[in-house]
C-alpha cells in the first residue's frame, strides 16, 4: 500500500463566499515536493478576484512554482500598489470606468510610480499636481482642470486604501494629512454639504441647460426629490394627485402634487416608461449629473450638486411649517414619519407643499409673506 508521502494528487481548489465578512475564501489542496498534502487559504474582496487568483495558482502550479507568490521584504512602490489595485479591485467596475481608472493609472506611474508607497509625501503630490500642468503645456494641450487632477489623486488615495487593507502597506501619505493640506489637494471635499440654492443662482445654472433637463430639476427643486427618484420616476407612479416614489434610499412614499408640480410634467405616455428622458430618447441619470455639471461651470458657481436642490426643499419647509412635517412630506427621517399612518402623511405633506407654494407666490409677486403657522 502507498504512503501517503508517496501519492500524487492533482491540485483541487474551491471558492466560497464568508457570509459573515462579505469577502470570497479561496481554499487550495495541492501536494508539495516532499509528496506532502499542503492546504492554503486567501481572502479576496470579490468573487472575480477569487477566481482569477484561483486560475493563476493553478498554472503556477503547472509550470513548476509555488502557487501564490511568496512574500518578500522590498517595500512596494507606487506602480505595485497601482497595479494591485487594478488587478484585484478595479475589475468589477464598469467597462467605462475601467478606461478613466486606467488613465488616472498611467499618469499616476509616469510621475510618481517608482516611489515608495509608504514614503510618498505632501510635496510629493503637490508635485505631481505642478507636474500635470507643465507637461500639458509643453505638449501644447488645455491646461487639465483642478478636477482633474484631483481625480488622480483620489484615484492613489482609494489603491493606497486597498493596499493597506489587504496587507501590503502599513501606512500611507492621506492618512496623515493635515486639514488645510487636504483642503488644497481636494477643494470641494470639506466644504459644507447640504448648501442652499438661492433661486437666481438656480436659474442662471438652468439657463444654460436645455428645457429636457430644466423640468426634472425644477421639480426637484419643488419636491425635494433625489436624482434617482426624479430620473426612475415612471408613469405608472404618476397618479391624479400624488407621485408614487419607489426608487428611493428610504422606501416608498408619496409626494402630493400641487398645480406648479403638473405644469413640469410631460404629456403622459400612453406606452408607460418613464417620466423624464434624454434627447436621445434614453435615461436620464448620467446625463442629467453631466448636463448640470457643465451648467453650473458656465454660471459661474464652483461646488453646487443636484443633491443640494433637497438640502434647499428642505431648509425653506422646515421654516415654512416644521422639522415634523417637513420629515414627512420629504421621507427625510423615518423613525419619525413611521409614527403616521399613510393617508395621514399624504394629506400632511400636501399640507407642507400647498405652504411652500403660497410662500413662494407671494415672494414671486413681491407681497408680504403669510406667517407660518
Amino acid at each position: 500500500m502507498a504512503s501517503v508521502r508517496s501519492r500524487q494528487r492533482a491540485p483541487s481548489s474551491k471558492v466560497r463566499a464568508l457570509s459573515d465578512k462579505q469577502l470570497f475564501q479561496l481554499d487550495l489542496n495541492r501536494t508539495d515536493d516532499n509528496g506532502i498534502r499542503r492546504r492554503t487559504r486567501h481572502e479576496y474582496s470579490s468573487e472575480s478576484a477569487a477566481r482569477k487568483a484561483e486560475a493563476q495558482a493553478h498554472r503556477r502550479i503547472e509550470n513548476g512554482l509555488p502557487p501564490f507568490p511568496e512574500k518578500r521584504e522590498e517595500p512596494w512602490t507606487v506602480a505595485e500598489v497601482l497595479g494591485f489595485y487594478h488587478d484585484h479591485h478595479v475589475l468589477d467596475a464598469r467597462p467605462r470606468s475601467q478606461i478613466r481608472m486606467k488613465q488616472h493609472r498611467d499618469e499616476l506611474e509616469r510621475f510618481i510610480g517608482s516611489s515608495q508607497a509608504e514614503r510618498v509625501s505632501y510635496d510629493d503630490l503637490i508635485q505631481f499636481r505642478q507636474w500635470r500642468r507643465e507637461e500639458a503645456k509643453r505638449m501644447k494641450k488645455r491646461q487639465p482642470k483642478d478636477v482633474t487632477t484631483k481625480k488622480d489623486l483620489s484615484h492613489l488615495r482609494a489603491a493606497l486604501r486597498y493596499a493597506k487593507v489587504n496587507g501590503k502597506i502599513q501606512s500611507h501619505i492621506f492618512e496623515r494629512l493635515a486639514r488645510d493640506m487636504r483642503e488644497n489637494l481636494f477643494p470641494s471635499e470639506n466644504e459644507s454639504k447640504g448648501q442652499v440654492i438661492e433661486d437666481a443662482k438656480f436659474d442662471e445654472i438652468l439657463s444654460h441647460m436645455g428645457e429636457q433637463y430644466q423640468k426634472p430639476l425644477r421639480l426637484a427643486r419643488l419636491t425635494g426629490m433625489r436624482r434617482g427618484e426624479v430620473c426612475f420616476l415612471a408613469w405608472e407612479n404618476v397618479k391624479q394627485d400624488r407621485l408614487s416614489i419607489t426608487v428611493s434610499k428610504t422606501g416608498h412614499r408619496d409626494i402630493a402634487l400641487t398645480d406648479e408640480m403638473k405644469a413640469l410634467l410631460p404629456p403622459r405616455n400612453i406606452r408607460g416608461g418613464f417620466v423624464f428622458t434624454a434627447p436621445g430618447g434614453g435615461g436620464l441619470y448620467q446625463s442629467l449629473s453631466a448636463a448640470w455639471d457643465r451648467a453650473r461651470r458656465k454660471a459661474g458657481v464652483p461646488t453646487a450638486r443636484i443633491h443640494d436642490l433637497r438640502h434647499t426643499c428642505a431648509t425653506e419647509m422646515e421654516e415654512a411649517v416644521g422639522r415634523t412635517e417637513m420629515a414627512i412630506a420629504l421621507g427625510m427621517s423615518p423613525t419619525t414619519a413611521a409614527r403616521y399612518g399613510g393617508h395621514r402623511k399624504l394629506e400632511r405633506g400636501r399640507a407642507a407643499f400647498a405652504k411652500i407654494a403660497e410662500i413662494r407666490r407671494y415672494s414671486g409677486t413681491g407681497s408680504s409673506r403669510p406667517a407660518s403657522s
